[in-house]
């Protein structure tokens, strides 16, 4: 009897030295599986995004978006904005929402402003673009400093050269916001 508790023992040992192999066979793939990120879409606007400006005017405008990985809205991320005069970021709130009030003045062309998500571990990075055209009201010369339009024609600043205006495609406007040409009867401005 003496001999029953060693082979129960040995017995014993070997279910366990068992069941911490099995334990290590069944987790050890799951430890070398890469987990996929989650997908990230990320949104952008300007408002306001166009319009007309006086020389030397500026307005305010706010870029905002939204970032949603998985669908639900990602908060404390930070989305970096790119393509104005300087580059700047901003941080998702609780709902996955950011904005950033900027001020604009007239530009030639439109300006394409980028907000980046770089995203982690956990979650893919996104790209998106938006456009922003806020170019300079025609100040009430008829043409450029620099430009002389053939009789007959005026420039047009939109396109930027001299063109023949057709029956009711033009109007003059002086400094002042006094509008002549065709349009509303005589006695009346437009602005």
């Amino acid at each position: 009897m003496a001999h029953k508790p060693i082979k129960v023992s040995a017995i014993a040992a070997i279910v366990v030295a068992g069941i911490l192999t099995l334990c290590l066979v069944t987790t050890k793939p799951l430890t070398n599986q890469a987990f996929a990120a989650t997908t990230c879409n990320l949104t952008v606007k300007a408002d306001p995004s166009s319009g007309s400006l006086a020389v030397g005017e500026s307005i305010g405008s706010t870029i905002s978006g939204t970032l949603t990985c998985g669908g639900t809205g990602l908060g404390g991320a930070t989305i970096d904005l790119t393509g104005l005069s300087s580059s700047m970021s901003a941080k998702t709130d609780s709902s996955g929402n950011y904005d950033k009030a900027i001020l604009l003045g007239a530009s030639v062309k439109p300006l394409t402003v980028t907000a980046h998500y770089a995203g982690d571990s956990e979650h893919t990075s996104d790209t998106v673009t938006t456009q922003i055209n806020f170019q300079e009201k025609n100040s009430g010369r008829v043409t450029p400093l620099n430009t002389a339009c053939p009789f007959g024609q005026v420039w047009d600043d939109e396109h930027h050269m001299c063109m023949t205006p057709g029956e009711n495609e033009y109007t003059i406007e002086e400094p002042g916001g006094a509008t002549f040409g065709p349009g509303p009867p005589v006695g009346q401005h437009t602005r």
